[in-house]
This record gives C-alpha cells, structure tokens and sequence, in this order.
C-alpha cells in the first residue's frame, strides 16, 4: 500500500512534468497545443504547500471515519 509521502511526491511529480513541458528549453519538441493544455492545467494546480494540506486533511478525515 502506498503511504501519503509517496502520494505527495507522485503528485509533485506530476506537476514537475507538467512545468516541464511549458519549457520549450526543456521540451523543445512539444506541439503548441499540449503546451497549452499544461499551460490550462497548471492554471488551478495547487502548489506544494496546498497539496500537503489536502493530503493531510484527505488522511484525517480518514482516520476520523475508520474510527
């Protein structure tokens, strides 16, 4: 079973290649049209600090229903 570190750094993981590939520099041969897809995507993407929390809670709530 995974535990909450490894969902949190799949997740910032994730958001690493989506950055990645709004760097032209970094992802020289991405059409235009994926670039703007991450570009949409990244948009409303919760930073590293907001996934942490929402991990957190999610983990929590959790708890508080298994008991």
């Amino acid at each position: 079973m995974k535990r909450q570190k490894d969902h949190y750094q799949s997740i910032v993981d994730g958001m690493r290649l989506i950055e990645d590939l709004l760097i032209p520099q970094v992802t020289p041969r991405v059409p235009s049209h994926i670039r703007e897809r991450a570009r949409s995507v990244m948009q409303n993407y919760p930073s590293e600090s907001e996934i942490k929390t929402i991990l957190y809670r999610v983990r929590s709530e959790k708890v508080l229903v298994e008991k």
